[in-house]
């Protein structure tokens, strides 16, 4: 069941048309294949029902949800549907309260791209029922199938298994953010009180450096003076989840990237890659960063930036902007050259405006090489450079252009 939705997904991001679909298209297009793939049969009517009433507020007619999953007659799942430009904050509270008087355990809000999971009967305020979100087109492919097996596959909500993943998610989030809005205040507890152990701790500290044990006075005397740049805002980490989470009884899978190998790995391959890179392109890379998932540029003035990324399965190279572009004037104009830009390069992008995002992406994937295979490295690498080069004779002057224009 995975890997069908894996290859969905990946066929999904290459179809940079999808985020101008409409809300029919989004549900023919993208969401019921996704049910579909994950057991429900989309023919049913009885199994996945549209336009399903809904008491609201007000009375008997109070709306409708657009999928309503039923099992053996029980609305197991409401699922709202939405275009890809559609902004999902709007939507939350009604599709929340439609599912708490209906007595639906789970709920999704989805533009096909975008798909937010919820809890609706869990208390506070409903905002804080959201427990995780997908990202099609940014999170890994293989990561987002799991996801979507875990949570709403037909034979895991049937068995309750998705619901149990569900609560399990949303404790550990609720856990973490008990733990980040505590830390600050227990941090701010020690300071204000000058600890004695934070008094030990630096005095043996201060010792151990210089030779010369400070007295109590001393200690107590620096922290005061310093007290209130010590002192942290007592802030609260979003909620929603993004990350893999790996519920009990699971497996959990050791990625090359987390291992002292993998770094080791990416590190070597970085490191070739920018010295072959210097030889052929006149682009500036940030070698800080040559330890991770990517090299990239470091940005214009107007944000710009080129990068080279390569994560377990998919390499690719990208021009991006991140943040500063927040109006995607610069992504417009480049894409109104979509075609004359495609047929310089020599290869369709895929062109990522990401309308409820700070960035916008262009990206051009390679469908061979592999990160953990040092064999494919010498023809991968000479493949990245390469396209890389094209990108910067064709993307550089008509940014350099549009730069100019905004001064």
């Amino acid at each position: 069941m995975i890997e069908p939705i894996q290859n969905f997904i990946e066929v999904l991001r290459k179809k940079p048309q999808v985020s101008k679909f409409d809300e029919n298209e989004t549900k023919q297009g993208m969401i019921l294949p996704v049910l579909q793939l994950l057991g429900w049969n989309v023919w049913d009517t009885e199994e996945v029902k549209s336009e399903y009433p809904v008491e609201g507020k007000k009375g008997p007619e109070g709306g409708r949800v657009d999928y309503c999953l039923k099992i053996k007659g029980k609305s197991e799942v409401f699922l709202e549907a939405k275009r890809p430009s559609e902004d999902l904050e709007k939507h939350q509270e009604q599709l929340l309260d439609y599912s708490f008087r209906e007595g639906v355990d789970l709920a999704i809000l989805s533009s096909g791209i975008f798909w937010w999971f919820y809890l609706p009967r869990k208390k506070g305020h409903w905002k804080e029922r959201k427990f995780y979100a997908i990202d099609i087109m940014q999170q890994a492919p293989g990561e987002v199938s799991e996801k979507f097996v875990q949570l709403l596959s037909r034979n895991k909500i049937q068995s309750g298994e998705a619901l149990q993943n569900a609560k399990f998610i949303y404790e550990e989030m609720d856990r973490q953010k008990k733990i980040a809005e505590t830390l600050p205040k227990a941090w701010n507890k020690i300071i204000s009180g000058i600890d004695s152990r934070l008094l030990d701790l630096l005095m043996d500290t201060t010792e151990s450096i210089c030779g010369f044990r400070p007295g109590d006075d001393d200690v107590r005397e620096m922290i005061t003076h310093h007290r209130q740049n010590l002192m942290l805002p007592e802030t609260v980490l979003p909620k929603t989840y993004t990350k893999s989470t790996e519920f009990p009884g699971t497996l959990k899978k050791e990625l090359t990237k987390y291992t002292e190998k993998g770094k080791k790995l990416y590190k070597e391959f970085f490191q070739e890659l920018l010295e072959k890179s210097k030889q052929k392109i006149d682009l500036i890379f940030n070698e800080q960063n040559i330890e991770k998932e990517w090299l990239s540029t470091y940005p214009d003035k107007s944000g710009n930036s080129f990068g080279y990324i390569i994560t377990k399965k998919k390499p690719f190279i990208e021009l991006s902007n991140w943040y500063k572009d927040k109006e995607k004037s610069i992504f417009d104009l480049l894409f109104s050259n979509k075609d004359d830009i495609e047929n310089k390069i020599g290869s369709p992008l895929e062109w990522l405006r990401n309308d409820n995002k700070q960035n916008w992406r262009i990206i051009l994937f390679f469908d061979d090489g592999s990160r953990d295979n040092r064999e494919t490295w010498p023809d991968l690498q000479k493949k990245m450079i390469d396209a890389m080069t094209k990108f910067a004779l064709v993307f550089s002057p008509i940014i350099e252009n549009i730069n100019k224009s905004k001064n």
